[in-house]
């Protein structure tokens, strides 16, 4: 407080006579009518002498004021702003409780003697009591950067007052203060006022002539803002349902031709979806997963894991656990890594992020039997061998984790393994640009839009449906290159033959693990099902990978409806635990909230 009080004072002292030899104000002027519906139409005349280039002044009219534990509103509407008589360009906009207004032309700057006239109406600026009615009005204002030492005004009634009636009073001074070096002198239908400071004054007159208008109670409650009441007046029914109904088409077509240039995926000659054995580009199961659908799903990075342990690089094995008295049970997985991948240039750049991610904190703790190389099949105590991958080679003993234990733990890697395939796709010119940041972009700007139609209640259909028209074209807008496109359509063949694949039996009943080797494929399509359907009734051996219980016999069917269960759970280990919010009262707490003054100058 101290601080605060000394800055002041030095202001006072050091900067506003600094502003004066700047530009002053040597006169005020103000002509006050009031009309039959209890407002105010004020014409202030004030002459200013610019000792320095200026391109104008600026004012604040407060229209919100606390009252009685309320708050009393005045509505401002500026009418006309002239300079020298001339108009003048000005800006009106709300600066806390206060109408702000900048009059003058940014490119243009005065110096010397001008003159302003402003004229604005007040609504409800009457106040009733039982025994009379009167104007209390602060005529110049107190806030302003120089001092005003020349202020004189009327105040004209309905005709037919007697100066007899009218009674008058004024104040002068800083905010609070009882001084009263000013006169003031009752007129037939009004009275004069005069001050060499800042002023305000107060006329009564008898009741009866001013009727109290049926709106007035609306009007002192209302806040400055759009309201229904405002948009009719000036703007009327038809002009606000053209507008909420012509800015949604007329943003629909401008988004149409920006797609057609900026989103839709080069033209290419028409051709219908050829049948494809093999993944295009040589790309990995996370890769064509974004390439087909533009997007890093869950099952993109389950495929990976999968897709790993199909190389060599992990094992899985499927442990159950019997629950309290034998009643149920719960299926866990062991992930085991096989190969280091250090140096290996097959690898691609998420593809190491995953098997950093999974083994980053060393073995699971568990009591025995779940020891590195002593892990059991099923819980019938076969002891597991370890991968028999051609190209596994020794990994240290702790490099095992069980899949439960990382429940929460990995959504930030699975953020840069997402990211890295976005990555991917930009480098290796499939897209122009990152997909996610193409739909967030767009997402935002939706948003935004439809929160804007919040502010201006007559107006919000059309802002809602504008936002929600840019959010649906967000997820067209991320746009292929030609050898992107050329990849999609192979990936497309690619799917229909994992999606149909007894349709193609012969071009892969001779081919050796190719069930495996295309199944993280399929799981990215989300076509794995039916790949897994096509090899049911074919005999195949267990995968090497995989180590799990299959009573009755391995089938593929039986081998999917495990790595589903798998799946499941390693969606829970990449999803991020439950967020929790901040509370204003403490480190989320900030200043600045609530509404500021207003004041005046120049600028």
């Amino acid at each position: 407080m101290f601080w605060t009080a000394l800055g002041a004072a030095v202001f006072m002292i050091v900067g506003r006579p600094a502003l004066a030899a700047e530009w002053s104000i040597t006169g005020f002027h103000a002509d006050i009518e009031v009309n039959a519906d209890a407002s105010i139409t004020v014409h202030e005349t004030i002459a200013v002498d610019f000792g320095v280039a200026k391109r104008g002044i600026w004012r604040d009219i407060p229209f919100r004021y606390p009252a009685d534990g309320s708050i009393v509103s005045v509505p401002i509407n500026v009418q006309r702003l002239s300079l020298d008589g001339v108009p003048v360009p000005y800006e009106t906009a709300v600066s806390g409780d206060a109408r702000s207004i900048k009059i003058g032309d940014p490119d243009v700057t005065i110096t010397g003697a001008h003159h302003y006239d402003l004229v604005y109406k007040a609504g409800a600026a009457v106040n009733f009591f039982d025994d009379h009615d009167e104007l209390y009005w602060n005529v110049t204002g107190t806030e302003w950067e120089v001092p005003i030492t020349r202020v004189t005004g009327t105040v004209a009634l309905p005709a037919g007052v007697a100066a007899s009636d009218v009674r008058t009073r004024c104040f002068t001074g800083q905010v609070g203060s009882r001084q009263q070096a000013c006169a003031t002198q009752a007129q037939p239908s009004g009275a004069t006022f005069s001050s060499q400071d800042f002023v305000t004054v107060v006329v009564g007159w008898p009741t009866g002539v001013i009727t109290k208008p049926a709106d007035y109670d609306q009007l002192r409650a209302e806040a400055d803002r759009p309201s229904a009441s405002n948009l009719l007046s000036q703007f009327g029914v038809p002009w606000i349902v053209i507008f909420n109904l012509a800015l949604p088409v007329l943003v629909a077509v401008a988004l149409f031709f920006y797609w057609k240039r900026h989103g839709h995926d080069p033209q290419t000659e028409p051709r219908t979806t050829v049948v494809q054995y093999d993944p295009p580009d040589k790309l990995t199961p996370g890769e064509v997963g974004v390439l087909f659908d533009e997007k890093a799903n869950p099952r993109d990075i389950s495929a990976i894991i999968i897709d790993l342990a199909v190389r060599g690089y992990l094992s899985i094995t499927e442990v159950r656990n019997e629950r309290f008295l034998r009643f149920g049970r719960s299926t866990d997985y062991v992930l085991q890594r096989e190969r280091d991948g250090v140096g290996d240039v097959s690898l691609q750049r998420h593809e190491r992020t995953m098997l950093d991610a999974l083994f980053a904190d060393g073995p699971s703790v568990h009591p025995a039997p779940r020891k590195p190389r002593v892990l059991t099949r099923g819980g019938s105590g076969e002891v597991i061998p370890r991968c028999n991958h051609p190209e596994a080679t020794a990994v240290k003993p702790w490099s095992w984790v069980h899949l439960s234990d990382l429940r929460g733990k990995l959504p930030a890697q699975v953020r840069d393994i997402a990211d890295q395939l976005y990555q991917a796709a930009v480098v290796k010119g499939h897209f122009v640009a990152r997909p996610d940041t193409v739909r967030k972009k767009f997402l935002v700007f939706g948003i935004v839009v439809s929160a804007i139609g919040a502010f201006v209640p007559f107006l919000f259909p059309g802002f809602l449906i504008t936002g929600v028209l840019i959010v649906i074209f967000s997820r067209v807008m991320p746009k292929r290159t030609p050898r992107g496109v050329k990849a999609l359509w192979h990936a497309r063949g690619f799917k229909e033959y994992l999606e149909k694949a007894e349709k193609y039996r012969l071009q892969w009943q001779e081919q050796e693990h190719i069930f495996e080797q295309f199944l993280p494929f399929a799981m990215a399509f989300g076509v794995a099902d039916k790949w897994s359907k096509a090899f049911a009734d074919i005999a195949i051996q267990p995968p090497r990978w995989y180590h799990g219980t299959y009573d009755g016999g391995f089938n593929s069917l039986l081998l999917w409806s495990s790595l589903s269960s798998l799946h499941t759970q390693a969606t829970q280990a990449f999803a991020p635990p439950a967020a929790q919010g901040s509370s204003g009262f403490g480190s989320g707490g900030f200043s600045g909230g609530g509404f500021g003054g207003g004041g005046g100058g120049s600028w």
